[in-house]
């Protein structure tokens, strides 16, 4: 008998994961209207285009418009106290 390596197994469940957690932050209104990613009916395309806008509006009125890869630098515990603290979200599942 094979046993599936742990990554397989996770890669079996995310859809799932993704299905309650969408549904948990979706029914508690926690879920910002601008957020796109695993939204039905937000694409990419809708959030360059929201960029793009707010880059275009920035500069029209003298702002200073910048771009940065924030979520790169993302502290992994503070991430996940947030999760805690903000959506009660916990590391158990349920």
């Amino acid at each position: 008998m094979r046993c599936l390596s742990v990554a397989a197994v996770l890669k079996l469940l995310e859809p799932l994961i993704v299905h309650q957690l969408l549904n948990y932050l979706t029914t508690t209104d926690l879920l910002p209207n601008l957020q796109s990613g695993f939204r039905v009916g937000h694409s990419t395309e809708t959030t360059v285009m929201r960029m793009l806008s707010d880059i275009l509006h920035a500069v029209d009125h003298g702002d200073v418009a910048a771009l940065s890869a924030a979520f790169d630098t993302v502290d992994q515990d503070i991430l996940l106290q947030r999760l805690q603290v903000t959506f009660v979200i916990h590391d158990v599942a349920q």
